[in-house]
């Protein structure tokens, strides 16, 4: 585990927001960048974990969302990351069995 050296929120608070712009944008590799940026910068946090679910469900990859969510949420108890892993569950396991039985 990689551990974050000279902590400043302003730093991370304007990283946040790029991700969160590239997002908003659906300028996925950018926010990718930013991401791996501020991972170099603050380590492995659950902030980082919780952006990597974010940009992988807007990827559709569901399975690295939900694994970086887990994540986010070991280290920080990262409050939004489990709301989004658990979303994601619950669509993934959603069965209607009048879809499948016409």
């Amino acid at each position: 585990m990689v551990l974050a050296m000279n902590f400043n929120s302003t730093d991370n608070d304007k990283l946040t927001a790029r991700i969160q712009k590239a997002l908003e944008e659906g300028k996925l590799k950018e926010a990718e960048t930013v991401c791996e940026e501020f991972e170099k910068s603050f380590g492995q946090t659950g902030e980082v974990f919780f952006w990597k679910g974010r940009i992988a469900m807007k990827q559709s990859r569901w399975g690295e969302a939900i694994s970086f969510f887990q994540q986010a949420e070991n280290l920080d108890g990262h409050p939004a990351a489990a709301e989004c892993r658990n979303m994601l569950n619950d669509i993934l396991n959603f069965y209607h069995k009048d879809l499948y039985n016409p």
